[in-house]
């Protein structure tokens, strides 16, 4: 391999979808995600206190934390800029998506099997962060492709 294979093969590290550019996304995403999930929890279980059903506190403390998490991710996360009408309708699906079946899990997991509610919040987290790091990173904000010139 020449000198300019080895300046490819440097070059890709920094390229959407290598291994190094998946980490570097994850772990954003994740601290990204504590902030949501600090904005999420203390406003369920705030609401919660407050006597606000318990799927409604979901609902609307969930939905604080989508916000946060799209101006975050958008720009420090992914690094995208500008504001696209197609990729905010496929954020709004992918954190609906996800709202949905945490909704879901934390009905099944508190009221049908009986978990704790905080076992339930967890459990229903853990599971949707996971869903909607591969659906932000695959569906929402993933890069242009150009095509590579010979």
């Amino acid at each position: 391999m020449g000198a300019h294979g080895g300046k490819a093969f440097l070059s890709l590290s920094r390229q959407p979808g290598t291994l190094s550019t998946l980490v570097r996304q994850l772990t954003r995403f994740n601290l990204v995600g504590i902030l949501n999930t600090t904005v999420d929890f203390s406003l369920f279980f705030l609401l919660d206190m407050l006597g606000m059903p318990y799927l409604l506190a979901q609902t609307c403390s969930y939905s604080c934390g989508i916000a946060n998490s799209y101006f975050f991710n958008k720009y420090w996360t992914f690094g995208m800029t500008g504001i696209k009408s197609a990729e905010m309708l496929r954020f709004a699906m992918v954190s609906l998506t996800a709202l949905g079946i945490s909704v879901l899990l934390v009905y099944l997991l508190h009221s049908t099997l009986h978990f704790s509610l905080l076992t339930s919040k967890i459990a229903a987290t853990i599971l949707t962060m996971l869903l909607s790091f591969f659906g932000s990173r695959q569906l929402v904000f993933r890069p242009e492709t150009k095509p590579i010139d010979p």
